[in-house]
């Protein structure tokens, strides 16, 4: 599954989680084999300082956390979980600026970049079309039930 994501030049890919579903994105992406999940909500809460007033989110930011998370973690597989806070948080624009830098900005990627986002039209990027075009997005798999 991942051998041909390696071997290309752009190793970040868009799962897209049903809206309906958002309670159960882990869930979703364990059944993805060897990947190392990476729960926005969390990390960006155990980064926030005692007493800090303002949640400090800018694209640039989110493109750096996502840079850093890539070389802590050289030769894995990422797949980033609940994203909807920071593109909720980002203006249409911005939205558009971040899924920009996503597509462009991890080429020859030192990991794979998976980044789960609610399919909701305004949280997407205006060209979903071309990340599908290019492989590069994916549907998420419902789990069986038990």
């Amino acid at each position: 599954m991942w051998e041909e994501v390696w071997n290309r030049k752009d190793r970040t890919l868009l799962l897209l989680i049903p809206t309906t579903d958002f309670a159960r994105q882990e869930a979703f992406v364990h059944q993805l084999p060897l990947v190392r999940v990476i729960d926005w909500r969390t990390q960006f809460l155990e980064g926030l300082r005692p007493g800090q007033r303002y949640m400090n989110l800018s694209v640039q930011n989110e493109l750096d956390r996502l840079k850093g998370w890539v070389k802590s973690s050289e030769g894995c597989i990422l797949c980033v979980i609940h994203t909807e806070y920071p593109l909720t948080r980002f203006s249409r624009n911005e939205r558009q600026l971040f899924w920009r830098g996503l597509w462009t900005d991890f080429p020859y990627s030192s990991s794979i970049v998976v980044f789960t986002a609610l399919d909701s039209p305004e949280l997407l990027p205006d060209n979903l079309e071309q990340w599908k075009a290019n492989d590069r997005l994916r549907l998420v798999n419902k789990p069986a039930e038990a």
